[in-house]
């Protein structure tokens, strides 16, 4: 019997293929899962019933029935789930499991006093909280005896009871006042209908089939590849270096996700010490690394972070280098380096462990030397390959069939399993790969606080602000570099080379002076150096080459690093960042009456001609405005 197409679930995009969404895509629209089962003829009659069983545990709120406020200062609610009921929840939230238990991601989470920082933007698909039991011998209810009655008493036919309120972030949601296009990145349109939250909410618990948003829903082949993983990582005795191939929307971040979820949330709770390694070598949707960056970062089961944080949280990143550019092809060699320092670092760490690889989507041309030379510096011992149709012809150019030696063992075959990946549907994308860029761009440079604890931000535009002045020359910034291919830049456009710009700021330790050139009041660096440690990016407002000054903005938590070693010799990378267009000039007029920076209002000559670089115009981003 064929399955009703009605019934089946729709594809929506992934972590890897945000898509665009402005104001006027207010109208509601349905939410549609994201499965990576592809075809309908895969369901069967069990399967349908499945389905409407699903449609029979959505989850509506309703105050003071499954819904209760108990403290409107945090937006803080104790929300009752019957077993297998979904709830989805879209923005930031910390979440604690009160009473029973809930299922999140494939991991089982108990009732404890552990409080999750949840993150759910829009432009991914959210999974579902659901409804569980208490998976243990003794359940007790860590909750304060204020509200111990409404659990006992009010929600007492909920086999689940959750509690959430706001996420420590403040001014988050102030992104959208300096960039429009993610006003809605965080919250749905109607998300204000609930009247018992206040209008500083950091969450919204949302509607199927109402509210305009894509679940996400694991299919079996993924859940029992994770499941295998998972138990690899439990009980290995060596180090276990784990690699995901795909192309791009293909699901690698969302599986990369899960993985990390459930080898530091699965299993036994209280190992607290439980830590992978993630190589992030994916400059363009990075999850750990700055803007433009690639890193090796040590994630924690101490930081109880879930869902997708777009880079917002505290980690422990241990290396990290700029790359400058959303992609490997820009400058292949200079990529190619870092990744292998970053490799290199994480063999000296020799520790057995687990770690996971974060690969950019290029499995074209050269693409495919990237992700070989990663192979053969890595040393994968899982390899887990997400096949689709566009990408099979391309992947099976690629040369799995090896032999690896490392630290810890000799003469192993990697362990490749093939699965299907995500078919992502175009029409449902709601924001592009860029302005998620841009996004993370802005909250790198407009975030004032950040700890383990605390986050907090404030968009107001930066040149409203004074920028901070760093000398160049023989102290201070003791070498400019530039890309390759601006080797013969003339000392005249240095300048306008760097203002407007975002560069990445170097400290390094080692001379380097056998390797400048003089060009006007600038040195220039005549080659990449080895030696030295990537600290920030720079947006550089303006030079001042008779005064030998750099006015730049840093984000104000790095500015301890830059006061905290004034002898250090620094570095600036210029590479090719873009600069968000809304930082430079904002659309709120504030520069009305005066001359308004890096922006030309005079007419051009009679036969002046000002050249525009024509990129692909086939791109689905062309026919979306």
């Amino acid at each position: 019997m064929e399955a009703d197409r009605s019934e089946v679930p729709q594809y929506a995009a992934d972590s890897d293929s945000s898509s665009d969404s402005d104001s006027s895509s207010e109208s509601a629209l349905s939410s549609k899962e994201v499965t990576v089962n592809v075809g309908v003829e895969e369901y069967e009659d069990d399967d349908n019933e499945e389905l409407q069983d699903q449609k029979k545990n959505t989850f509506s709120a309703s105050e003071n029935k499954n819904c209760f406020l108990i403290d409107a200062e945090q937006d803080a609610v104790l929300v009752g789930l019957s077993e297998k009921q979904r709830m989805y929840i879209s923005g930031v939230f910390k979440l604690q499991v009160v009473k029973g238990g809930i299922i999140y991601n494939n991991v089982h989470y108990n009732a404890s006093s552990e409080k999750f920082n949840v993150w759910h933007p829009l432009c991914n698909a959210v999974p579902a909280i659901q409804g569980s039991f208490y998976a243990g011998w003794e359940e007790t209810l860590p909750i304060g005896d204020r509200y111990r009655d409404i659990v006992l008493d009010e929600l007492s036919e909920y086999s689940c009871v959750v509690k959430i309120q706001n996420g420590c972030v403040k001014g988050l949601m102030g992104a959208a006042e300096l960039f429009p296009d993610v006003r809605y990145l965080w919250r749905t349109p109607d998300s204000r209908k609930l009247g018992f939250v206040s209008d500083n909410c950091t969450y919204s618990i949302m509607r199927e089939d109402v509210d305009q948003f894509n679940a996400l829903h694991i299919s079996n082949e993924w859940s029992t590849s994770i499941e295998k993983l998972t138990v690899v990582h439990k009980s290995s005795l060596h180090d276990t270096r784990i690699m995901i191939i795909g192309g791009k929307n293909s699901g690698k971040s969302t599986l990369l996700r899960l993985l990390t979820e459930n080898f530091l949330f699965g299993g036994d709770m209280q190992a607290v010490d439980n830590e992978i390694s993630y190589l992030d070598l994916d400059p363009g949707q990075p999850e750990y690394s700055d803007p433009d960056c690639i890193s090796l970062t040590c994630v924690q089961r101490k930081t109880r972070v879930l869902g997708r944080h777009l880079g917002q949280p505290c980690f422990e990143v241990l290396r990290q280098h700029y790359i400058g550019s959303s992609s490997p092809q820009e400058m292949p060699s200079s990529y190619l380096e870092c990744v292998s320092d970053l490799i290199s670092y994480l063999e000296e760490l020799n520790q057995m462990g687990t770690s996971l690889v974060n690969l950019p989507g290029w499995i074209k041309g050269f693409g495919l030397n990237i992700i070989g030379h990663i192979l053969s510096r890595y040393k994968p011992t899982h390899i887990v390959i997400l096949e689709s149709k566009g990408s099979r012809r391309h992947l099976s150019d690629l040369n799995l069939d090896l032999t690896f030696n490392s630290s810890s063992r000799s003469d192993y075959r990697p362990v490749v399993t093939t699965m299907t990946g995500i078919s992502v549907n175009p029409d449902d994308f709601r924001f592009q790969p860029p302005q998620i860029r841009t996004f993370k761009t802005l909250s790198y440079f407009h975030m004032k606080e950040r700890s383990t604890t605390s986050l907090s931000y404030d968009f107001s535009p930066l040149l409203l602000k004074p920028p901070l002045q760093i000398s160049f020359g023989i102290t201070g910034i003791q070498g400019f570099s530039f890309p390759e291919e601006f080797a013969g830049l003339h000392e005249n456009d240095i300048r306008t080379a760097l203002e407007g710009t975002i560069v990445g700021l170097y400290m390094c330790v080692n001379s380097f002076q056998d390797s400048l050139a003089i060009k006007g009041a600038f040195p220039i660096l005549t080659r990449r150096l080895v030696k030295m440690e990537f600290v920030s990016l720079v947006l550089v407002h303006s030079v001042d080459t008779d005064a030998k000054l750099l006015n730049v903005f840093v984000p104000e938590t790095k500015l301890g690093v830059l006061r905290g070693n004034s002898r250090t010799s620094w570095l600036v990378l210029r590479a090719k960042s873009e600069t968000p267009f809304c930082e430079l000039y904002p659309r709120n007029n504030m520069f009305s009456g005066a001359r308004t920076p890096y922006v030309s209002f005079d007419l051009r000559k009679k036969h002046e001609h000002v050249w525009k670089v024509r990129k692909n115009v086939m791109r689905r981003g062309h026919h979306l405005k």
